[in-house]
């Protein structure tokens, strides 16, 4: 019964989760007419620096979070000011390329840092 109880709230807590990057994703493209298909990697990058500041750096979760919290500000203002002001306009579809581009740059960074990915294969 507890096995049922513990799948049910985790896809609860999942669907969730992807509800706020939906509406994140909406939140972009309403506001700036900005199609970021990064917007997903930038995650993904983020959890990475924090699995790497928690477990390599031993920084408590406590630190972590907020340091997390002023790196992705950063840089997200980095790539909206760097990269992504030059290509707004009326057409999203510049955007789409850049952060296209971008989302596989943020990939291959985090996959030449760690190869294996989180979790090292067992023999």
């Amino acid at each position: 019964m507890t096995s049922i109880v513990n799948i049910v709230l985790q896809g609860v807590l999942l669907g969730a989760l992807y509800a706020l990057f939906a509406m994140g994703q909406s939140l972009v493209f309403g506001v700036m007419r900005l199609t970021n298909t990064a917007h997903g990697d930038f995650i993904v990058l983020l959890v990475f620096v924090l699995f790497a500041l928690t477990n390599w750096a031993h920084v408590p979760l406590w630190i972590a979070i907020p340091v997390l919290v002023v790196i992705a500000f950063g840089a997200g203002y980095a790539v909206q000011f760097a990269v992504l002001n030059r290509v707004s306009g009326r057409d999203p579809l510049p955007s789409l390329v850049v952060t296209f581009g971008l989302s596989i740059v943020i990939q291959n960074a985090v996959l030449t840092v760690r190869p294996q990915g989180f979790f090292p294969k067992t023999a």
